[in-house]
């Protein structure tokens, strides 16, 4: 394994998940003293050829992920199927922790979104978790 390459890679989701959250601070922000070039933008200050861009290069670089992973499935054997629903499911975990810190910082009340989301995953729990599943893991 290449460890320069995981390491750049971390810090590039890092980086990632940093701007995420800079551009939703940014999203929020709105000013009475705001330009009028800013009030047409979602994200004042930031311009959106530099939105175009980082796109792009996202763009590029899941679909390069996604033929690395095809390459992957066929060398291992694996199933690709069961690579992306591991993946998703670490998306999902990813999105529900970062929907919780949001919530816990802005001390929301439980809007009908909010509510949808919960009540879907409680579904989904209950279909993943059969009451014949738990009895036998015990």
């Amino acid at each position: 394994m290449n460890s320069e390459l995981n390491l750049r890679l971390a810090r590039f989701a890092k980086e990632l998940w940093a701007i995420q959250y800079a551009l939703i601070e940014a999203a929020g922000i709105s000013t009475p003293n705001a330009s009028e070039s800013d009030k047409n933008f979602v994200y004042p200050g930031v311009d959106n050829d530099s939105l175009q861009d980082v796109k792009g290069g996202v763009d590029h670089m899941r679909h390069l992920l996604w033929v690395h992973l095809e390459e992957a499935k066929k060398r291992t054997g694996g199933n690709l199927d069961d690579i992306i629903l591991e993946y998703r499911i670490r998306r999902i975990l990813e999105m529900t922790g970062s929907v919780h810190s949001d919530l816990r910082r802005q001390k929301r009340s439980l809007t009908p979104e909010l509510r949808k989301m919960a009540d879907e995953l409680r579904s989904l729990i209950d279909e993943l978790i059969s009451p014949a599943e738990l009895i036998v893991e015990k």
